[in-house]
């Protein structure tokens, strides 16, 4: 049963978010994960275990070249099978991350 209304992002359930997200957008954009990332890298706690600042450079390079990517499959690993109601999700415990290993 349809009820001849198309469907239409912004006047469905999603219609705040491209106020209220820091893109301004309902999708996040480059600037938006280059302030996560550099949140992520700093919270790392990576660098001193690094050699060099170069070291530190090329690996952060690295990372951030497959950022996005990362983003999602962290999205992935830590809200599936989650029940709705826990307070876990977005939280990676120590068998999923192994389970991130194998795949």
């Amino acid at each position: 049963m349809t009820l001849g209304i198309a469907w239409n992002l912004r006047r469905s359930i999603f219609a705040p978010r491209e106020r209220e997200a820091d893109s301004q957008d309902f999708f996040d954009n480059m600037e938006v994960y280059e302030k996560a990332f550099d949140v992520d890298w700093r919270s790392s706690g990576l660098e001193p275990f690094l050699k060099s600042p170069e070291d530190a450079r090329h690996i952060r390079s690295v990372l951030w070249t497959h950022y996005p990517d990362l983003v999602r499959i962290f999205e992935h690993f830590t809200t599936v099978k989650h029940p709705l109601k826990s307070n876990e999700v977005f939280c990676m415990r120590a068998p999923r991350y192994a389970l991130l290993g194998m795949k």
